[in-house]
């Protein structure tokens, strides 16, 4: 029996799979033996998409913020009505709470100067589309 051909793995795999380290234990989780067994990939497969651990951690990070306040923004925009959009938004923020496990690791400690930067970043950034809904409203 012959084994499923695996594809390469790309630099996205392993910000993913940094992230879920994030979310189970903080950016110190993120070692790149762990996410390369995770991966079954080797060190060497890492070092040809990252230049060292920070830069994987940079990846990760850069993938939670697009995905949980860039991508959420872009589809809130879909909607015309900025009354509507700000319900949605806090729908999606208060009545499910934050199931991201990533984000509450991250905002309960930044302990990595790069997870600090983004966390602030996220944070202005969420503040400035509420506060641009409220002025759409008057």
């Amino acid at each position: 029996m012959r084994e499923p051909v695996r594809r390469p793995l790309s630099p996205d795999d392993w910000a993913r799979t940094a992230l879920a380290a994030i979310a189970r234990g903080g950016v110190g989780a993120v070692a790149v033996e762990t996410v390369a067994a995770e991966l079954g990939a080797t060190k060497g497969s890492f070092y040809w998409h990252f230049k060292n651990r920070d830069a994987l951690i940079q990846a990760a990070l850069d993938r939670w913020e697009h995905g949980r306040t860039d991508a959420v923004i872009e589809e809130l925009e879909r909607e015309p009505d900025p009354a509507t959009r700000l319900n949605k938004l806090l729908a999606a923020a208060f009545e499910r709470g934050p199931a991201d496990r990533a984000e509450i690791a991250l905002l309960a400690n930044p302990d990595h100067p790069a997870a600090l930067r983004a966390v602030r970043r996220v944070a202005e950034r969420r503040i400035a589309y509420i506060s641009q809904q409220l002025r759409a409203l008057g």
